[in-house]
């Protein structure tokens, strides 16, 4: 049960701290659960994370359900989506209720302007974190610079290009058999 209140302390934390969504919780979480914590490794959170891309729905959400499930199965699915949602509940409902006096307030709107710069530095940091991970081969370049372009240029969906890239996983190392790159 220690586990589990910790599991809902840590996502809670990280929900209290975090502004921008699921992409800029990511590296916060990748530091708490995988650096600090321990609890996994860097190749079992890039897997859950890639995971939680092919899954509808806000990416805080999902990440802290397979997170919490992989650590402590359903309770734990439980603990981490509840501390994930309790904060920006919290957040909306008493902003909701004072938004009005201080909707014109211009020391508000610097305050937001300020966390706002912060956040694409913070899913940088989790692109950053997450590349170095990554095998350095001409083919997971290649693959990358797809992506790139079908995301950038064609605005597929992330979903998609995450389904895609796992059936392209299977048939090139599973049917082909083609040696996966070493991590």
């Amino acid at each position: 049960m220690k586990k589990i209140f910790k599991l809902f302390l840590t996502f809670f934390k990280v929900a209290m701290i975090t502004h921008g969504g699921g992409y800029a919780m990511i590296g916060v979480i990748q530091d708490e659960i995988v650096n600090k914590q321990k609890l996994l490794d860097d190749d079992e959170y890039m897997e859950l994370i890639g995971l939680c891309q092919t899954f509808p729905g806000p990416l805080a959400m999902s990440s802290s359900l397979f997170v919490g499930y992989r650590l402590g199965g359903v309770i734990g699915a439980f603990a981490c989506l509840l501390g994930a949602l309790l904060p920006p509940f919290i957040m909306i409902f008493i902003l909701a209720n004072f938004f009005m006096n201080f909707e014109h307030n211009i020391y508000v709107r610097y305050i937001l302007d300020g966390i706002d710069a912060v956040v694409p530095m913070i899913v940088l940091m989790a692109v950053f974190n997450f590349s170095k991970k990554l095998p350095k081969t001409l083919h997971n370049g290649i693959v990358a610079l797809i992506a790139l372009i079908a995301l950038e240029v064609f605005h597929v969906n992330p979903a998609f290009i995450v389904i895609v890239s796992a059936l392209y996983g299977i048939i090139v190392f599973g049917i082909f058999k083609r040696e996966v790159p070493k991590k």
